[in-house]
Formats: structure tokens, C-alpha cells, sequence
């Protein structure tokens, strides 16, 4: 499918790392979001979730990750992990997997989210070929190297956007509830050649009204960059013009 043309001004969007919410109370933080699927392959699984909706006035340090394989036992995964994405790899081919994440602060360990369980594809591509699959939530882009996902937030629910259109540079993302609904779009550009990074633009059509964040996994290198968005008045639109520096692995 083909991104329509858009006659329009770009709306606004907020680039910062800061959490979702926090709480004025001192204390361990609440459950860490589900975790959702980003990207998957014969091999790999890769996966995201929200930080708790409170940190109960102590920041989040990190996150604990935890797999759960058929006929097996709890083990961890992703270790010291501090960001919201991880990676799983030397998986076995159309297996089953149970995840759960729980967040860390100076306070203790939050409780465990709702476990999630992916499945490995198929060996059908060739053992070690990492290349992205486009579903309903995931968009692949610049030749199915880049894994992209947008989830959002509002006061009443939470949710992932829904891809409605993608082509190789850009995707069209659809957030909240019906009947308010908002589009985003996400574009990526190979400047290599140029200055020897993929650049990364996030742009909004309106005044957003949620809260939202995207994840990018280059699925080359398993590099991930994460960007977060709150609705804060006439803010400028994302320009990353050194979202990834792995040109050499192109």
C-alpha cells in the first residue's frame, strides 16, 4: 500500500525520555505495561512494554525480564535492562514463549506484568535471515530492515497503533479510540551515502491529544531507538537526522 498524499501543515510532537506518569508517594513502582510484539523470526523474538502508569515518586532504575519456554522454567533475559525493549535471540524455530516484566527503583521490585506469550515463525526464510514482517502493528521500512511501532496513551486507555498504509520509507499509523482518532506518520531515510546515518522523522496531522511512543529496531543490528510524545501545545516535529549509525552493516 501507498501513503496518500497529505495537503497539510505537520502538527506537533514532543521528542523527550521522560516516564508517563509518577506519583507524588515514595514507594516501590507499580506493574510494568504487557509486553507487546515488535518483530519476530524463526529465531528471534523481539518485544516492548509501557513503564508502570506510577513510579510512586522514585524513578524507574530498570526492568527485570523474564522467559518461560515450553517443557521449561522461568530464566531471565534481557539483563540490566534499562530501556522497555528486548531482544531474544537463538530461539527454537515455531516455539512457544511466556514473558513477564516487572520495573525496578531505589525502593524495590514493582509486581510482575501480565505474562504474554509469542511464538517463533517457521524455519521458511534462511537460517539467519533477520528481515522484518509488516502485520497489523509493525511496519517494515527501508527494505524491511527497520521494525517500527507506535503505542499510545490518554487518560482513559491505552492501546497500539494500528498500521494503515506503509510503503519502503514511511507508515501511517492510526492511535486512540473511535471516534478520536489520530494519525501519525513515521519516515525513514538510507542517507549513508550523505552523512553515514539513517535519519528518522515522526510527524502528527493535529494538535495531538495522547500520549504516545515509538520504537524502531534496525533488525540488522538489533539497535532499538525509542521516542516519547506528550501532548503539550505547538510543539516542533521529530527530525532525527543520526536516528542509526550502522550504515556499514547496510
Amino acid at each position: 500500500m501507498k501513503i496518500s498524499s497529505l495537503a497539510c501543515v505537520w502538527g506537533i510532537l514532543l521528542y523527550t525520555s521522560t516516564a508517563w506518569a509518577s506519583s507524588s508517594a515514595t514507594g516501590k513502582p507499580l506493574a510494568a505495561g504487557i509486553p507487546y510484539l515488535l518483530w519476530r523470526t524463526a529465531d528471534t523474538l523481539a518485544f516492548y512494554w509501557m513503564p508502570p502508569a506510577s513510579d510512586n515518586g522514585n524513578p524507574i532504575t530498570g526492568y527485570t525480564v523474564q522467559r518461560h519456554a515450553e517443557m521449561g522454567s522461568w530464566t531471565g533475559e534481557c539483563r540490566q535492562q534499562t530501556g522497555v525493549v528486548c531482544v531474544v535471540r537463538g530461539l527454537s524455530p515455531d516455539s512457544n514463549h511466556i514473558f513477564r516484566v516487572r520495573a525496578l527503583n531505589s525502593a524495590g521490585r514493582g509486581r510482575w506484568s501480565q505474562e504474554t506469550t509469542f511464538s517463533t515463525l517457521p524455519q521458511t526464510q534462511p537460517q539467519g535471515d533477520h528481515r522484518c514482517v509488516s502485520d497489523s502493528f509493525s511496519a517494515c521500512l527501508l527494505g524491511e530492515r527497520f521494525a517500527v511501532s507506535l503505542h499510545w496513551r490518554d487518560a482513559q486507555a491505552d492501546g497500539r497503533g494500528v498500521v494503515q498504509a506503509a510503503d519502503n520509507q514511511m507508515a501511517e499509523f492510526e492511535t486512540g479510540q473511535y471516534p478520536q482518532h489520530e494519525k501519525i506518520l513515521i519516515r525513514m531515510t538510507d542517507a549513508c551515502q550523505l552523512s553515514g546515518y539513517f535519519s528518522l522523522d515522526i510527524l502528527t496531522l493535529l494538535d495531538s491529544r495522547l500520549s504516545w511512543s515509538v520504537r524502531v529496531l534496525d533488525t540488522s543490528t538489533g539497535a532499538v531507538k525509542e521516542y516519547f510524545s506528550h501532548p503539550s501545545g505547538h510543539i516542533k516535529p521529530v527530525y532525527d537526522k543520526r536516528a542509526f549509525a550502522t550504515c556499514e552493516n547496510d
